[in-house]
């Protein structure tokens, strides 16, 4: 689903569509990139993968078809 969809559904308000967005980014996103960073590290695959997961669903949640899809891909 693209933003334009999210937009929508959330009665049109790009405003709020775009606090959902960084508040994914600062609450979910880089947390758990850093975490996967973390796992790398000591090869801690399964660690890694529940990242990207977590990560891929709630890109898809909140319209970040980009980042849904490369974790999809990951």
């Amino acid at each position: 689903m693209d933003y334009v969809a999210q937009i929508k559904n959330l009665g049109g308000d790009p405003k709020l569509y775009f606090k959902i967005l960084a508040r994914f980014e600062d609450d979910s996103l880089l947390p758990k990139m850093y975490d996967i960073i973390n796992a790398a590290e000591t090869k801690d695959y399964k660690v890694i993968k529940e990242n990207i997961h977590n990560i891929k669903t709630s890109g898809g949640y909140v319209g970040a078809s980009h980042i849904h899809y490369t974790c999809y891909f990951m």
